[in-house]
């Protein structure tokens, strides 16, 4: 690095800055560090670089780089305890790396975004970080996002396709259907609100049919229902006769059963697709790990934001986090039964 740094006529550290695509260093250095080191044959060293990272990595208080926006179209006061979870991963990591993560409550018909922009320009924000929404949405014409590196953690930007980070539907839905599976169920059938199923990406369902379809389950067609009334559960119910019923959360499980007079627990399963409950859980499920989500999150948008890219990429990245099962009292009385039985 030292012949790089003399043959290019700048020091070690714009060279090491160039070569790791510093936003810190012109675009014309960087080509002309790059094309020097590209003729000399240069290597980074692995080992090298790890010790760099962990010497960076304990620094008790990294440098401050800039302010973060969050953004959401959730009022604060309707942030649910998965919003919340994550949002607390987020702002720990971006401390953690040196930033102030800072939360935006937008409109959802986008008043006051030439405002937004402005404001976000002048507090010399980055990056932002996209929080899920009320609703499943657009969000082409919000900002000019050139200006931004951009992260999203939800499914609920439609777009523009922005790198994400989500939790990983399909594999948590996969994850209860083996321990349904495991504790005796064969007939899991799937009932999630229509909003819910977009915002996670359709993932729950495909999940479900493809365990019955291909595994050791029998054929249950979801029931992906358009309101909070849960239309059609009761026919549903009754021509598709699930053991076991895979819910959205705990509030929604138990507003399924009162509406079927199922007991809970019961003979009929219940496990719900996110739960915040510590085992055992009044209801069995996944724990989607809002706060592992929002750390991994801001991990993204740093190194976003170290390579300089900004705006919508030509090809963008989604890491799915995998969540945990947390066992509880809906499923145990089958396991009762297949034991009396």
């Amino acid at each position: 690095m030292r012949m790089i740094a003399q043959r290019a006529g700048v020091t070690s550290t714009t060279v090491s800055l160039a070569l790791r695509d510093s936003p810190e260093i012109s675009a014309a250095t960087k080509r002309r560090v790059r094309r020097i080191a590209d003729d000399l044959g240069y290597q980074p060293d692995t080992n090298v670089s790890k010790l760099m990272q962990y010497l960076r990595n304990r620094r008790k208080d990294p440098p401050f780089h800039s302010t973060i926006a969050a953004i959401t179209t959730k009022p604060k006061e309707d942030a649910n305890p998965y919003s919340i979870g994550l949002y607390q991963g987020a702002e720990r990591r971006a401390k953690e790396l040196g930033y102030r993560l800072t939360p935006f409550y937008i409109d959802e018909e986008f008043k006051g975004a030439e405002r937004l922009q402005r404001t976000l320009i002048n507090r010399g924000v980055e990056g932002i970080l996209l929080l899920p929404m009320k609703r499943p949405q657009s969000f082409d014409t919000l900002l000019d996002w050139k200006n931004f590196a951009v992260v999203a953690t939800t499914h609920s930007v439609l777009q523009p396709s922005f790198h994400r980070v989500a939790p990983s539907h399909f594999g948590n839905t996969l994850m209860l259907c083996e321990q349904l599976s495991g504790s005796g169920y064969r007939r899991l059938g799937l009932v999630i609100p229509e909003s819910f199923d977009l915002v996670q990406g359709h993932e729950p369902a495909a999940a479900v049919m493809w365990w019955n379809g291909m595994h050791r389950g029998e054929p249950v067609k979801p029931l992906v229902h358009k309101s909070a009334k849960l239309e059609g559960l009761q026919p549903w119910f009754e021509q598709q006769r699930p053991d076991a019923i895979i819910a959205g959360g705990i509030a929604h499980a138990r507003a399924i059963a009162r509406q079927l007079k199922l007991s809970l627990p019961g003979p009929i399963g219940f496990a719900v697709l996110n739960t915040d409950q510590p085992a055992p859980s009044p209801i069995a499920g996944g724990n989607i790990c809002p706060e592992q989500v929002g750390s991994a999150g801001m991990d993204l948008l740093h190194s976003t934001i170290l390579r300089g890219e900004k705006g919508v990429p030509e090809l963008s990245v989604e890491l799915k986090i995998r969540g945990v099962w947390v066992p509880g009292d809906s499923i145990s009385h089958h396991l009762e039964d297949l034991g009396s039985g």
